[in-house]
C-alpha cells in the first residue's frame, strides 16, 4: 500500500518563479513529445505502414538538448536538465501504455501543476 504525506511549501518569490518555470518547461517537453509522436504516427499511417511508427524517447531528448536548447529554446536552460528529461520519459511511458490499449485517436491529456504531492517509498 502506498502512503503519502502532504506538506506545505512556503517558497520565496525566487523559488516560486523557478517552480513555475520548471512546470512550464515540463509541460512544454511533454506536449512536444506527444506532438512529435503524433506527426510520426500520422506519416506512418499515410505511407501505408512504412517507416517508423514511434520515435525513441532518447532521440527526442537528444533533439531537444542538441538542436532546440542552443538555438530557439534557450529558456529551457533556465531550469534543471532533469525536468525536461523526466517529462519526456513520463510522456513516453504514458504513450507506450496507451498503445497497449490501441486507442490512439482518443487521447486526451490534462495536467495541473498547482499541487505538489511527495510520496515516501
Amino acid at each position: 500500500m502506498l502512503t503519502g504525506k502532504r506538506i506545505r511549501l512556503l517558497p520565496t518569490s525566487e523559488q516560486e518563479t523557478l517552480f513555475r518555470k520548471s512546470a512550464g518547461a515540463a509541460r512544454w517537453a511533454y506536449n512536444h513529445y506527444i506532438d512529435m509522436q503524433k506527426e510520426t504516427y500520422t506519416r506512418y499511417v499515410a505511407s501505408g505502414g512504412k517507416g517508423a511508427k514511434f520515435i525513441p524517447e532518447g532521440e527526442i531528448r537528444r533533439h531537444i538538448t542538441r538542436d532546440l536548447k542552443p538555438t530557439s529554446h534557450q529558456w529551457l536552460c533556465e531550469v534543471g536538465c532533469n525536468v525536461v528529461k523526466q517529462a519526456v520519459k513520463d510522456a513516453d511511458r504514458a504513450m507506450r501504455g496507451f498503445f497497449t490499449k490501441n486507442r490512439f485517436s482518443q487521447v486526451q491529456i490534462t495536467q495541473t501543476f498547482q499541487t505538489v504531492v511527495l510520496r515516501e517509498l
